[in-house]
């Protein structure tokens, strides 16, 4: 007992003379300090992190982010140390070289052949990536902490592990990545369909089960993903930024004689309606008409030139030139502008279409016109 207590005494010694440093916690600010005290960049609205808080009755707490699955601030918890925070969740880098490519679907045609020769391979290469990132799995490494851009970073870890054999993940003809990689048969231009991941969840499939067919790949070697169609630069006097399809129309009512009846159209892109704003000098909006109002002239009411003049043009691009007013009675559209029209006394509603097809959009019905 008493050579216990001699050792405890040593060591309290020590720590009195500074032989041992114990870790401290970074001091919390004086309690004179206004809470919260927040890091420099932290403590705006929707970014309550990084900050000393002083709740009411307590001591000064340290607020941290967390994070969801996916990697993203899902919301803040509270510590005493800053050292305690949740860490951020470490996205791998997808490989280059051999295999990092994806293979295309339209590639590859279904076959009565067996796949399960490409299992040990595949099942070998799930290990061997798994064993070089574990940051990228749960504790128990059943699946991964990311989500799709993870799975997909995950696809093309495990492709490049299965080099020289050929594999990618798979890609419809939209661009579309999916949950499956295409795997070759050594020797053959057959390739076995593997589903190795849960794309909901990321949990991995360990048994060989997971090939659900083999096919034979016309093609060769792999692609990367298509890029995007760039837009004309002019379309029919449309100038660019071309306008997406019309998603709303609104019609209301004009008291008095003529042409009682006006419309208007709007998209819903909110870069789109940013960069159309932005050239006329006009604050954004989420959804916006094609291009701002202006007189056939090219000048506003106030004797202002426009800067956009060519709306019929680029109403006509957003809309296939369809304008269709719908009525229980008779209607008639203005011969030079289709969003005005007038109804006559037998109408009770009156309703317009625009576009074509999946792009058809339409007002709702305005009734009780007299």
């Amino acid at each position: 007992m008493l050579r216990r207590l001699s050792a405890c005494a040593f060591v309290l010694f020590l720590a009195a003379c500074g032989g041992i440093k114990f870790p401290q916690p970074p001091p919390p600010p004086p309690p004179e300090s206004p809470s919260p005290v927040c890091q420099p960049g932290h403590g705006d609205p929707g970014e309550y992190y990084g900050c000393w808080t002083l709740p009411p009755g307590q001591g000064w707490t340290y607020v941290c982010p967390w994070y969801d699955e996916s990697g993203v601030i899902a919301g803040t918890t509270e510590v005493g140390d800053p050292a305690l925070c949740p860490a951020e969740p470490v996205k791998p880098e997808p490989p280059s070289g051999p295999n990092a490519g994806l293979i295309p679907d339209e590639e590859l045609t279904p076959t009565d052949a067996v796949g399960t020769g490409a299992w040990p391979a595949l099942n070998a290469a799930i290990h061997s990536w798994r064993d070089k990132h574990p940051e990228a799995w749960r504790a128990d490494g059943a699946c991964l902490i990311d989500g799709p851009a993870g799975i997909d970073a995950a696809f093309a870890g495990i492709a490049a592990e299965l080099a020289p054999l050929p594999a990618g993940q798979s890609i419809d003809k939209d661009g579309k990545r999916s949950d499956c990689i295409w795997v070759n048969l050594e020797g053959t231009d057959l390739y076995a369909e593997a589903h190795i991941f849960d794309y909901r969840r990321g949990c991995v499939s360990t048994i060989s089960n997971s090939i659900k067919g083999v096919y034979r790949r016309s093609g060769t070697g792999t692609v990367e993903p298509p890029e995007p169609p760039s837009p004309p630069d002019a379309v029919d006097g449309c100038a660019p930024p071309l306008p997406p399809h019309i998603t709303t129309v609104r019609v209301k009512r004009h008291e008095g004689q003529g042409y009682n009846l006006d419309s208007t159209g709007k998209v819903k892109d909110a870069n789109y309606c940013r960069e159309v704003a932005e050239a006329a000098g006009e604050p954004p909006q989420g959804t916006c008409p094609v291009r701002p109002e202006c007189g056939p002239d090219g000048f506003l009411d106030d004797g202002t030139e426009c800067y956009w003049k060519d709306r019929v043009a680029c109403e006509a691009y957003a809309t296939e030139g369809v304008y269709e007013w719908l009525s229980d009675g008779p209607i008639e559209v203005k011969p030079d502008n289709p969003w005005r029209a007038r109804y006559g006394s037998a109408s009770t509603w009156v309703q317009l279409c625009v576009g074509k097809g999946e792009h058809r959009a339409c007002s709702n019905k305005l009734k009780n016109l007299h």
